[in-house]
């Protein structure tokens, strides 16, 4: 599987666990890094997620595909 694709399915996956918790646990940060081609896209995305979910902060950093699977390999 392409890596672009498993970053996409572990970001749906990580939405998908953090809208099914209670609303009282929703105060939460998300940072991550990756892929700097579809930034743009992820930054509109993120910017109607944060507007609609106040609780719930997504911060991705354009750091490049290859530094985004470090990171994950790292776990950092």
């Amino acid at each position: 599987m392409p890596m672009h694709r498993i970053g996409a399915a572990a970001l749906v996956l990580a939405l998908t666990i953090l809208l099914s918790l209670p609303a009282q646990a929703q105060q939460v940060r998300i940072n991550g890094g990756g892929a700097s081609f579809p930034f743009p896209l992820y930054s509109a995305w993120f910017r109607h997620f944060n507007r609609d979910n106040r609780g719930i902060r997504i911060n991705y950093q354009s750091v490049g595909s290859g530094t985004g699977v470090r990171n994950v390999i790292n776990r950092t």
